[in-house]
């Protein structure tokens, strides 16, 4: 299996038979109410709000794809990054619609809208029409969700089928007629094809189908009616994801258990719901969805804390892979305000209103360039730092991490190298010293997700800014941080650098 075709041939079969499927049942899809007006509002927050009309980029693996629609490139036989479903999307795509942006950014955006109605209309299937729709209206306002939907990278398009796998599953607990377990199997054989991670969606849908049943129905009358389609989704589910693993393995492989021991307490990619306030708000009403509907919540419960184990042991995890189940967080929440009544409004309201100042900060760091960092780094807390001009060399005698090549030591130092402690004393310098300059990647929004790599070494390290280091030539400025002791580790230190201490806000800007 090495020519482009052979690896792509399941996901394309897949794909029309989905196709065929959806279209038997376009008209027993039932949105939440007032789906137009949730449509809307969610298109003109990921245009206009989180600026994708006019401030996004293709970067890092995003723009190989941007390379494939402009047909500067051909398919190649691909694997979990360049997802071979994703390249031949996109390489076709671009023949059938104009070489610019916005047609790209809107479909997507399109797609992204899309999800959450299917979400918002499983919800209300399983948990309640009002459920549904508040879970919709949280979708709307969710800034991740936000801002991958503009994105052409393989996130909101496999997060699409997860949500069409979820909706198919909720209509046949529900016992509606219709060949909801063929969308359900095709819709779980497309996610994962798209993107491993969102091979979680399975627990999701076992537990609902099983356990969320029809008045009258046995768990028996279950099984047997969803074993013939369990095993074919497998089948199908494997011939399509097995070409773009085969003969390599899954990205992180060899450091699981050092990784689980970091990423396990690490809830930023979950914003704004890694924020104190907000996070015991939403485990209250969490607790009133398990309250009110047992069997619903629980299922949600259960997917989102096995996509979190397993997520954690990738030593890449960030915002992309906990999208996979913001459905499950948001679920949870509309599930338990709709129970709550005049309450619950008032929940909403909060909850919106910490989504809305998250998406605000996200359209400021939306591809952020470096000019507008370096103002960021005019402004307080960081205008009183001293100016320090890049003399070509790093710190005498103190690691350094920086990875553009302008204020780079050679060898390059990355967020990588300091996750391993062994890794990290080595960096350090003979006193223990190590600095790591906070640059535009490190602040701003974009697909290439470095933004998550920082937040996870704030996780990880006491931080403390001293100095701004500029390249007097082109203007660049980084934030130097002094890398203190580790407050997250399972493991022995190495030397005196590491210590046990907690901290709830972020040092990097």
């Amino acid at each position: 299996m090495s020519t482009p075709i052979e690896t792509v041939w399941p996901v394309g079969v897949t794909a029309v038979l989905w196709a065929v499927v959806g279209w038997r049942l376009r008209d027993q899809i039932r949105l939440p109410r007032g789906w137009w007006v949730i449509a809307l509002v969610a298109v003109a927050v990921r245009l206009f709000w989180i600026p994708a009309w006019t401030a996004h980029a293709f970067d890092g693996h995003e723009a190989e794809y941007w390379d494939l629609f402009r047909g500067m490139k051909s398919p190649t036989r691909g694997g979990t990054v360049m997802v071979p479903g994703m390249q031949w999307l996109w390489w076709l795509l671009g023949h059938a619609l104009s070489a610019s942006e916005r047609p790209v950014v809107s479909l997507m955006v399109v797609v992204g809208a899309a999800s959450i109605g299917l979400t918002g209309g499983a919800i209300g299937m399983a948990g309640g029409r009002l459920a549904g729709w508040l879970t919709a209206w949280l979708l709307v306002f969710h800034g991740a969700h936000a801002a991958w939907s503009s994105s052409a990278y393989n996130v909101i398009l496999p997060h699409f089928f997860s949500a069409a796998a979820l909706f198919g599953a909720a209509a046949s607990a529900r016992g509606r007629s219709g060949p909801w377990r063929s969308l359900v199997v095709l819709s779980i054989a497309l996610s994962l094809a798209l993107r491993m991670d969102t091979g979680t969606i399975g627990v999701a849908v076992a537990a609902l189908v099983l356990f969320c049943r029809p008045d009258g129905a046995t768990l028996m009358d279950r099984l047997r009616l969803w074993v013939g389609p369990g095993i074919i989704c497998a089948a199908i589910t494997a011939a399509c994801a097995w070409p773009m693993l085969w003969p390599g393995s899954l990205p992180g492989a060899g450091e699981r258990t050092l990784s689980f021991s970091l990423n396990r307490f690490f809830w930023s990619p979950y914003h704004p719901f890694d924020q104190p306030v907000v996070a015991i708000c939403a485990a209250a009403v969490a607790l009133q969805a398990v309250r009110r509907r047992t069997g619903l919540a629980l299922v949600l419960v259960a997917w989102l804390a096995i996509h979190h184990g397993m997520m954690a042991t990738f030593d890449d995890f960030g915002e992309r892979h906990a999208l996979v189940v913001a459905p499950a967080l948001v679920g949870l929440l509309g599930v338990g305000l709709a129970s709550m009544g005049w309450f619950g409004v008032v929940g909403m309201g909060l909850f919106v209103g910490a989504s809305a100042l998250d998406v605000q900060d996200t359209a400021e760091r939306f591809y952020g360039s470096e000019e507008r960092y370096a103002a960021v780094l005019e402004q307080p807390p960081y205008a009183d730092l001293p100016r320090l001009e890049w003399s070509g060399e790093p710190p005498n005698d103190c690691g350094w991490i920086a990875e553009d090549a302008r204020v780079a030591a050679r060898p390059i130092a990355s967020h990588f190298n300091v996750l391993n402690p062994e890794e990290e004393a080595a960096l350090r310098g003979s006193t223990g010293c190590l600095k790591w300059c906070v640059d535009v990647q490190d602040w701003r929004w974009s697909s290439r997700g470095v933004r998550d790599r920082a937040l996870r070494l704030d996780h990880l390290f006491e931080l403390h800014a001293v100095a701004v280091v500029v390249d007097p030539s082109t203007g660049y400025a980084c934030l130097s941080m002094d890398v203190g002791h580790r407050t997250r580790t399972d493991t022995r230190p190495t030397d005196g650098n590491h210590g046990s201490t907690s901290r709830n806000d972020h040092a990097v800007p």
